[in-house]
């Protein structure tokens, strides 16, 4: 079942482990898309603070060294680069400044305490996995019906379908506070979650998502 929509949803494959790849669906706050990649183009990798090659240019200079053969040359730079200190400090300042229930459910996906500094961390430097339940939770919610649903949400097997399930607590959207009874009785109360999930809730994950991104 997908969520009613002002514009056809904009449906990709997202592999949580590759960087290029996309999952959106559209919510039911003004059709607008989730959107799990990066603002810069995919960079889903963990954020490189090695040398200053891809820094701001002028931002320091090379100092001047002697070579065993006696020649000059410009000294690499072994520190953090200013570019990935501005991006990680811009990260910071925006989870600073977001909604504390955002905030929470974003830490909750990282498996975090709900603080700006630990979140941006996390954010910065985690694989992009941390964001499966979110991917499956999309899976369950696009199925065709609630029997359908049931069916997606136990395919995910036992251990996706607690992440589904943590997600759903955090955005305070779960029947229950925890996943009882077999697969078949879990499925079908996670699809049941998922199908009704109200439009708050919807909304909530939708910034979450924009906070996730690592560019600002």
């Amino acid at each position: 079942m997908t969520y009613p929509t002002d514009t056809a949803p904009d449906v990709t494959t997202l592999d949580p482990q590759d960087g290029d790849s996309v999952r959106s669906f559209a919510s039911a706050n003004g059709g607008q898309a989730f959107d799990l990649s990066d603002g810069d183009g995919g960079d889903l990798d963990p954020l490189d603070l090695g040398d200053g090659d891809e820094g701001d240019e002028g931002d320091d200079d090379g100092e001047q060294e002697t070579t065993a053969a006696g020649t000059t040359g410009t000294a690499r730079r072994t520190g953090p680069n200013k570019a990935g200190v501005r991006r990680i400090g811009s990260k910071l300042l925006q989870l600073q400044g977001a909604d504390a229930d955002d905030l929470a459910v974003l830490a909750s996906l990282y498996g975090v305490e709900a603080d700006p500094l630990e979140v941006t961390v996390a954010v910065m430097t985690t694989d992009r996995s941390a964001l499966t339940a979110v991917k499956d939770l999309t899976d369950i919610a696009e199925a065709d019906g609630p029997f359908q649903a049931m069916v997606v949400a136990q395919e995910k097997g036992r251990a996706r379908m607690k992440g589904v399930h943590s997600l759903l607590v955090a955005l305070d959207a779960a029947s229950a506070a925890s996943l009882n009874g077999n697969d078949a009785k879990a499925g079908a109360a996670l699809a049941q979650d998922v199908v009704g999930l109200a439009d708050e809730a919807k909304s909530s994950l939708s910034r979450v998502l924009d906070l996730a991104r690592r560019t600002v």
